[in-house]
């Protein structure tokens, strides 16, 4: 099933999603960070993708503690640390401009809370391991550590932490023995979106 989001963004998954209106999950109450001008920029994106804002503070404060020079050994850049191929995916031409990085951490947010139908754990779990690690495990939380624990620290102070993280949901896929299909890569060609696995 394939459909456009808020943004424009196509989303292509192997079930059906209702559609979202990120105009009706206005963010729910003000933030502090003590930077006011930090404040007003996530209250601004958290208006305009319909992310709560204090789960993006939440994200901020996990992925680069505040920092917006912050690098990571993997190369992820920024106070949300967008990773080049994503930075590029969400149209942030400067990592490293405060306003352009939560712009793009905060539109690529949006896109996985409507890629997993508003699951703020499997969104999560996304941002931290890629929305491919979060479909191969049948839409759970990918058995990986450091994004389990991703999960687990961020909805805890995010106030969620009765969200099911370790457990998968009832009616999810099985995960199968054998390895993952590599994973698709795509084209655009002459307006034509083409999807490999080759």
């Amino acid at each position: 099933m394939a459909r456009r989001d808020a943004n424009g963004t196509w989303i292509l998954v192997s079930r059906a999603l209702p559609p979202t209106e990120p105009e009706k999950l206005a963010p729910a109450a003000p933030i502090s960070t003590g930077k006011p001008q930090l404040d007003a920029v996530i209250m601004e994106m958290a208006t305009k993708y319909g992310v709560d804002p204090r789960l993006i503070v939440e994200v901020i404060r996990q992925e680069s503690g505040f920092n917006p020079y912050a690098v990571s050994p993997a190369g992820a850049k920024g106070l949300m640390q967008l990773i080049d191929g994503t930075a590029a995916r969400m149209g942030t031409r400067n990592v490293f401009d405060v306003r352009q990085n939560i712009e793009g951490g905060v539109k690529y947010l949006r896109l996985l809370l409507d890629m997993f139908n508003g699951d703020v754990a499997l969104a999560l779990a996304g941002y931290n391991a890629g929305e491919h690690r979060v479909i191969r495990s049948g839409y759970q939380v990918p058995n990986i550590a450091e994004t389990r624990h991703y999960v687990k620290t961020i909805l805890a102070r995010y106030g969620k932490s009765s969200h099911r993280v370790a457990k998968p949901k009832p009616n999810a896929a099985p995960v199968p023995d054998e390895p993952p299909p590599p994973p698709l890569r795509v084209f655009v060609q002459d307006g034509v979106i083409l999807l490999t696995n080759r």
